[in-house]
């Protein structure tokens, strides 16, 4: 169980030492969801050791016990593994069978078993290329997006179209070398759109300031889940923004949108890295 609450910001200085998989770890362990099938994993573990002893030497007794196995479609209420088979071979939807650790991995796009998610990874995991959201960047084909167009750029409701050009990358490699393999495309892309009218604003982000962005995150995210509104998370994280009641309306403001932005990589985006972001001519 996470014991930080945010308040106190030199309590996330272990961040300073992550890899970019270690800092994306430090926000899928603080999905729910992820949390719930580390310990559904870890029971059926436990459950199979108690029963039948180490999986290497009762091997042939774990793959028969239909609990190692995740079938699509799903086994019936009493049905056996032999029965299912003969259902899917003969009907005319696709099937597979999936070794539970590896449906799970695949879930979470994780190389090997589930991280504990009560601590920091150590080593951190290493991400697959498995799922609906690529690992590695294609630099020729990094574009910018603009709302309501791709969930990256779901913003919610917002005055002005607000783009970002959004790069992935691979997590098991320095953070610093690929932004400088990135920062080129960047920058011509970025100039050739200013050129064009395309965008009327622009900022770009340094490798350090996604670090500090993502340590506001999970600062919010923790301060949350202790039970603070976001009044109070606001008043925490921005404390030079706080001079007047007309202020503190935006300051409350700000750590909404700060929050709805951490729950998204929380969700899904923990594999994402900003790189820039323009608001459209």
């Amino acid at each position: 169980m996470l014991t930080l609450n945010g308040k106190i910001e030199e309590e996330y200085g272990y961040l300073d030492q992550l890899t970019p998989s270690g800092l994306a770890f430090e926000f899928l362990r603080r999905n729910p969801k992820y949390c719930g099938d580390f310990h559904a994993q870890e029971e059926v573990r436990e459950k199979l050791y108690e029963t039948y002893g180490p999986i290497d030497v009762a091997q042939k007794e774990w793959r028969s016990d239909s609990r190692v196995w995740v079938c699509e479609p799903p086994l019936a209420a009493e049905e056996t593994l032999e029965h299912w088979r003969r259902r899917a071979m003969l009907g005319d939807t696709e099937h597979r069978q999936v070794w539970f650790e590896e449906w799970y991995r695949e879930k979470w796009a994780l190389v090997d078993r589930l991280p504990d998610p009560s601590v920091p990874a150590d080593p951190p995991p290493a991400f697959s290329t498995t799922g609906s959201f690529p690992m590695f960047a294609d630099y020729e084909k990094i574009g910018r997006f603009f709302y309501g167009d791709d969930p990256l750029a779901n913003l919610g409701p917002c005055q002005q179209r607000i783009g970002y050009a959004v790069a992935v990358f691979d997590l098991s490699l320095p953070l610093k070398d690929q932004f400088k393999i990135a920062e080129t495309v960047i920058k011509q892309r970025a100039k050739q759109q200013k050129n064009d009218g395309a965008i009327t604003s622009l900022k770009t982000y340094t490798p350090g300031q996604v670090h500090q962005l993502f340590c506001r995150y999970l600062r919010a995210l923790d301060m949350e889940a202790a039970g603070m509104k976001p009044a109070k998370i606001g008043k925490i994280l921005f404390p030079y923004k706080i001079n007047t009641k007309e202020t503190s309306y935006n300051v409350t403001k700000t750590a909404s949108g700060t929050l709805e932005q951490a729950r998204q990589y929380v969700e899904w985006k923990y594999r994402a890295i900003p790189l820039f972001n323009f608001t459209s001519g």
